[in-house]
């Protein structure tokens, strides 16, 4: 992607400006940014936007919540594109860093239903998370 100045670059920011977000390509029309750092690292976002690929636009009418809970940055998300499931695993609740979280959690990126699922045994800082379909 090449911009092309100030303008480009205010119409690609997304519509909640955050540092430090976890971002994720979930297939090839759709990119989502989970949480991140707002109002200089004393707080946090706790939605998930979404930028279409292909129309090289911001989707605020899809925007969701975070659950409950569920860390708003450093967290290790990864996607699961056959079931649309979305999995946030740990990481840091709050600004001005706060203790990670234990908390994972299943979200669907279409309806934005989601179910907790089994903490870790400790919390984590960006842990790695992958998905396997392989049984």
């Amino acid at each position: 992607m090449i911009f092309g100045g100030k303008d480009e670059i205010k119409r690609l920011s997304p519509p909640e400006r955050v540092n430090e977000e976890s971002a994720l390509q979930l297939d090839d029309e759709l990119l989502i940014l989970i949480g991140g750092f707002t109002n200089g690292y004393n707080s946090a976002s706790r939605s998930i936007q979404f930028f279409n690929i292909h129309q090289q636009k911001w989707m605020p009418e899809r925007r969701l919540n975070l659950p409950p809970g569920i860390a708003e940055t450093h967290q290790g998300v990864t996607f699961d594109s056959t079931s649309r499931l979305l999995y946030i695993v740990s990481g840091q609740l709050g600004g001005a860093c706060k203790a990670a979280t234990r908390a994972v959690v299943q979200m669907h990126v279409d309806t934005g239903a989601y179910k907790s699922l089994p903490p870790l045994p400790a919390g984590r800082y960006f842990p790695g998370v992958s998905i396997s379909n392989r049984l």
